[in-house]
């Protein structure tokens, strides 16, 4: 689902699709000065994993993902650098939201932006209107492959990168 990220909506299409056997829903949301986010809920109500880090290095964003991978079996973790010091950490699989706030807590990202999070019942990174943002730094590889991947996050961060994302687990 796409919203705005400061919450300053203007315009609400849903969009919905099929890709052979699965059906994808994105929710597009108009803001006044072009700031875009996408939400971590799924079509079918899940969430997929959204972490958000301020004033960090990425060594510590890479060793969260790694502890995430390890103790959790999740599938690959992919960074995006926001702005200067600052990343995303994405997981396609698909989990509830109070798994998804579990992981967060055993990481290093902005306990703020989680108090955020845990009042929308919804993760939202943005996704434009920063300059320098959203490169892609690296992928943080997994050999587990025990959770269903949200194809639409998938493949919708993989084109707005412009970057070949491999499935969960692959």
């Amino acid at each position: 689902m796409l919203v705005d990220a400061e919450e300053d909506m203007v315009m609400v299409v849903d969009v919905h699709f099929r890709i052979g056997n699965l059906l994808l829903k994105l929710t597009l949301h108009h803001i006044e000065d072009n700031r875009l986010g996408i939400t971590s809920e799924t079509f079918d109500k899940k969430h997929v994993v959204f972490l958000d880090y301020d004033n960090v290095k990425l060594k510590t964003v890479e060793r969260d993902c790694e502890k995430l991978i390890k103790y959790y079996r999740l599938s690959d973790f992919h960074i995006i650098k926001s702005s200067e010091n600052s990343y995303h950490a994405i997981c396609f699989n698909k989990c509830t939201f109070a798994q998804a706030c579990h992981l967060y807590l055993e990481t290093n990202a902005d306990r703020s932006y989680l108090i955020r999070s845990i009042q929308r019942k919804y993760f939202t990174l943005r996704i434009s209107s920063k300059k320098e943002s959203n490169k892609f730094i690296k992928t943080i590889y997994s050999p587990n492959d025990n959770y269903e991947c949200s194809w639409g996050h998938l493949l919708f961060i993989s084109n707005r990168l412009q970057k070949k994302i491999q499935p969960c687990g692959k």
